[in-house]
């Protein structure tokens, strides 16, 4: 009896530990967006599901408009993303997408061009920056998520752009630009100047800069536990430690980037065009290629391998996404 009941013990804790992996997100899947001239051309564009080793992932359902820069909300039901405007950024409006029905809500109706929504941790708000006033505000969509009327109203956070929640939700990072000029000792040279800053969500503090100020970084983006920060920066991928530890610099260039779920890989956007490529118009993508790279290891993997293939954004899928 003893051992049976050991057995059944041991069982129960095998099914737990299994449940437990399944949750931890390495089902989650990677979503791009292909809009290359040539595949334009001979068809093929438009999103596809990867998971997160470069291999084909399953079939999902998706709106039939999905717009630009969409994030999913925490449960996976809701898209906020961006419709209209221009590439100056021109009434560019926020939208709610019910992932299920295709239901769409409009969140905001003016010139300013909204951009780069986010949802927080609780899936009850939204942060999101106004291009044209390279400002960012936060917004309780919490009663359009249940059909209730209500005032959304902007709430102004800070100026700058790129915003990104903390997993707890307290803090916003973002980036701020000042702007560029042409180097003194090489009129070539353009020399750059913004940090990565974080912030409390309701804005009762002053923003803390977080990048040292000889480096120009963009698109921050918080660490699954919230004490790592990783940007884009003139002098590669770097990642920021709240603690005050030395910033830890990738060796590699790229845009987007993004944890994997488990905090120990940074994916990310990069280009490797060849002379052939340009001379057929690919020179128009900035990045053709989905990388990965182990933090500790420090050696990139190219996960996609389409050459004729330009990708413009890729999200993670909240778990359970079919």
């Amino acid at each position: 009896m003893k051992i049976t009941k050991l057995f059944l013990y041991v069982l129960l804790f095998s099914l737990l530990l299994t449940s437990c992996q399944d949750a931890s997100g390495d089902k989650l899947l990677l979503m791009t967006y292909s809009p290359s001239l040539l595949k334009s051309l001979f068809g093929g564009t438009g999103p596809k599901i990867i998971m997160a080793d470069g291999t084909e992932g399953p079939s999902y359902r998706m709106p039939k408009k999905i717009g630009i820069d969409p994030s999913w909300s925490p449960d996976g039901q809701w898209i906020v993303t961006h419709f209209g405007g221009d590439r100056a950024g021109t009434h560019s409006d926020l939208f709610l997408i019910n992932v299920l029905d295709d239901t769409r809500i409009q969140l905001t109706d003016d010139t300013t061009g909204q951009e780069y929504p986010v949802w927080a941790p609780d899936g009850q708000k939204i942060a999101y920056e106004q291009y044209h006033q390279e400002s960012i505000y936060t917004m309780d969509v919490s009663c359009e998520l249940t059909g209730q009327e209500c005032n959304l109203e902007p709430l102004f956070l800070t100026e700058g752009r790129f915003p990104d929640w903390s997993p707890s939700g307290r803090q916003i990072a973002f980036a701020i630009q000042e702007g560029c000029e042409y180097s003194s000792d090489d009129p070539c040279e353009l020399v750059c100047k913004g940090g990565v800053y974080i912030i409390d969500s309701v804005g009762l503090s002053f923003p803390d800069r977080i990048s040292p100020e000889n480096l120009y970084c963009v698109s921050p983006k918080w660490s699954p536990e919230g004490e790592r920060i990783v940007a884009s920066c003139d002098e590669g991928l770097i990642i920021f430690y709240l603690d005050g530890r030395e910033p830890t610099n990738l060796g590699v260039q790229g845009g987007q980037a993004t944890w994997s779920p488990d905090g120990a890989s940074i994916y990310y956007l990069s280009s490797d065009t060849d002379d052939l490529g340009e001379m057929l118009g690919w020179e128009s993508c900035w990045s053709n290629a989905l990388f990965q790279i182990n933090i500790e290891e420090k050696e990139p993997e190219r996960l996609t391998h389409d050459k004729r293939e330009c990708i413009r954004w890729y999200r993670w899928l909240p778990q359970g996404s079919s």
